[in-house]
């Protein structure tokens, strides 16, 4: 495979400035001081790490706000974030070309330079010999952690931009201006370089992590094996995989950048790394479902059944390295869950504790299922339901009603917000839901103006009247006067629900048997305490034989998929695969009235904003002015 060898196109403008090629730390000189010992090459091996985007940060994520599961309201960014949000400017349709939001190409605007990032990762791959007390087994490991980041800088710009550069080895100092002046390569060549480089990284990976306090968040064998089988998924899906709005894309080499025509065999690979990544996950990482009772600090037994499975999703995020995270970022998370948390008492909205604004659009709310499994638009029971309608809550005792554990009683709520499944209810906080913390009797979440929650002066509200329960740990919470305790978790970057899932769609287009795709399903079905697939269709849908369809098999698998990883940054990324962004992003979004002062009015539905999707938006565009300096980048179509 041809291996293209350059530092960066910025590296055209910038040839002259010997700082910009400066990659070792300030407190030394040169690359030998570099490495000159195990101390200085392990910080050198850090830093080849720093450049991970944090996953947590919505800023740096642009999965997290890019898209139209989560909006910021841009009074209370002002107001309080200690930071831009600048992919919520990316859902607004302001993308540009000029000064790209996000850039992850150049770095700026919330993206981090990963082509400076895979350039300090060759440095350290062409010096990691140099020190004389560094044991060749720990070398080993090390090499191979830094091909992986290679190979992991290298997909996530290609999920961000489409056919990029290989960047395998640096140039020497002295390449002429011709030498750095790369070219684009081809989609399948692409996806081929970040294949071999993470089969190249597995033969010293460690299988899993024995230190837990020095090296969790480090790259194993199941690591590995889940980016390798997520890039094959990718490379195999429509936006990749004969894509008709981009198959007309050539350099000036007269060389097509895309796939002309659709490729089945490439589920098929993926099916294969899918399988392989799951079973490592389970072999040496000992990998299984969270399940609250099993993980948690906490005294489960005088929990209801109802509780608990509201628990099993919302601590699945965030109980800190629990059995189902396969790689887990090592960041802060603590401004994601100030961002997040709903003030629940008076005290917090004196004191501002919580900032509330990470807020989930209705759409988030709308796409959960009812109690019974299915869709609430296919649901037997809800399709002639007013969704928006008030219902007034009482306790019936009635065992079918599975609204009650989760709702105020005696007030208004919304049909929507009524017998839903507990994923539902573990995901989205709202006014009149009840909120967990930690040995503490359930609270009930106040939105209106008067509220707790509510939009206080202006400030520190949700625009939508959603709360994004699911980022905020159970040990979160205020501690008087002003201050917040936050329990820090590993924000998942994969975890095993999302390769069962990714493992069902992919055998589902592969055509394997009903039964084996929906395995994979159902035991995150089952977690979340809900029937398997057919018996659920069969049952309560208005459509019950739509899983024994490849087309209606998708569709559930999809929904599935949006449904259990919902706002953990994995939505935007599916459908903009699946090539579905434009249908979602082309429809206004909504939320309650929150301005409101009685709870009915309360619970009006109404326009937020309107916002436009574009066919060029799925791929980004390359900064102006590095194609200015090297005319052999072409720039993605519409930019």
């Amino acid at each position: 495979m041809k291996k293209i060898i350059f530092l960066t196109t910025l590296l055209i403008s910038l040839s002259c400035n010997k700082d910009y090629l400066d990659v070792v730390p300030d407190n030394v000189t040169t690359i030998a001081d570099a490495f000159q010992n195990r101390n200085y090459t392990m910080n050198y091996l850090y830093t080849c790490y720093s450049y991970l985007p944090e996953v947590s940060n919505p800023d740096q994520n642009p999965a997290l706000v890019a898209g139209e599961e989560v909006f910021y309201d841009d009074q209370s960014v002002r107001v309080k974030y200690s930071g831009n949000v600048n992919p919520q400017k990316i859902s607004r349709g302001l993308q540009n070309s000029t000064s790209p939001y996000s850039n992850y190409w150049d770095g700026g605007s919330g993206g981090k330079s990963l082509w400076e990032a895979i350039r300090i990762c060759n440095t350290f791959l062409e010096n990691v010999d140099r020190p004389t007390d560094l044991d060749e087994s720990e070398r080993n490991r090390w090499i191979s952690e830094v091909m992986f980041l290679k190979a992991y800088y290298h997909f996530y710009l290609f999920q961000l931009y489409g056919p990029i550069p290989i960047m395998d080895t640096n140039l020497p100092l002295n390449a002429n201006s011709e030498e750095v002046r790369v070219y684009r390569e081809p989609v399948d060549e692409v996806v081929e370089y970040i294949v071999s480089t993470i089969d190249e990284s597995l033969e010293n990976l460690p299988n899993n992590i024995t230190s837990a306090i020095n090296e969790m968040g480090r790259v194993t064998k199941p690591i590995a094996l889940a980016l390798k089988a997520k890039t094959l998924a990718l490379a195999a899906s429509p936006l990749f995989n004969g894509n008709p709005d981009v198959a007309h894309l050539q350099d000036s080499r007269g060389i097509s950048l895309f796939p002309s025509g659709e490729d089945p065999t490439k589920w098929t690979r993926a099916q294969v790394a899918l399988k392989e990544a799951i079973d490592a996950a389970h072999e040496y990482s000992n990998a299984r479902l969270f399940d609250y009772r099993e993980n948690s600090l906490l005294d489960s037994e005088s929990l209801s059944d109802s509780v608990l499975l509201v628990l099993n999703i919302r601590q699945a995020v965030c109980e800190k390295w629990n059995s189902e995270i396969i790689w887990g970022s090592t960041e802060s998370t603590r401004q994601i869950q100030i961002n997040s948390a709903a003030k629940l008492t008076s005290s917090e909205r004196i004191n501002g504790s919580f900032a509330q604004f990470h807020s989930p659009t209705m759409r988030i709310a709308e796409q959960f299922y009812s109690k019974n499994g299915v869709p609430i638009g296919e649901d037997k029971e809800w399709v002639e339901n007013n969704w928006y309608t008030n219902r007034f809550t009482t306790r019936l005792n009635n065992p079918e009603d599975n609204h009650q554990p989760y709702l105020k009683m005696n007030d208004y709520s919304p049909i929507l917000h009524f017998n839903r499944e507990s994923r539902f209810y573990g995901t989205l906080g709202f006014h009149n839901g009840l909120w967990i913390r930690s040995e503490e009797e359930p609270y009930i979440l106040n939105g209106l103006v008067s509220g707790n929650a509510g939009p206080y002066q202006n400030e520190d509200f949700s625009a939508t009247g959603y709360y994004s329960k699911k980022l905020v740990s159970i040990y979160t919470k205020p501690e008087a006067p002003y201050g917040i305790i936050t329990e820090d978790y590993s924000f998942p970057r994969i975890r095993l629900a999302d390769l069962y899932l990714l493992y069902a769609e992919v055998l589902n287009e592969v055509g394997a048997p009903e039964g084996e795709i929906f395995e994979y399903v159902d035991r995150v079905r089952e977690r979340a305490g809900l029937e398997g697939v057919v018996d659920s269709w069969t049952k309560y849908s208005v459509n019950p034989s739509k899983y024994t369809s490849q087309q209606g098999r998708r569709e559930i698998i999809h929904q599935e998929r949006l449904i259990e990883l919902a706002l953990e940054g994995q939505r935007y990324w599916d459908l903009r695969r699946w090539k579905k962004l434009s249908d979602q992003m082309n429809n206004p979004i909504w939320k309650w009235n929150i301005y409101d002062e009685t709870v009915t009015g309360y619970f009006d539905r109404v326009a937020l904003e309107f916002r436009v999707f574009q066919a060029k938006d799925y791929f980004w565009p390359i900064k102006l002015s590095s194609i200015d300096v090297n005319n052999n980048l072409i720039q993605n179509p519409g930019w």
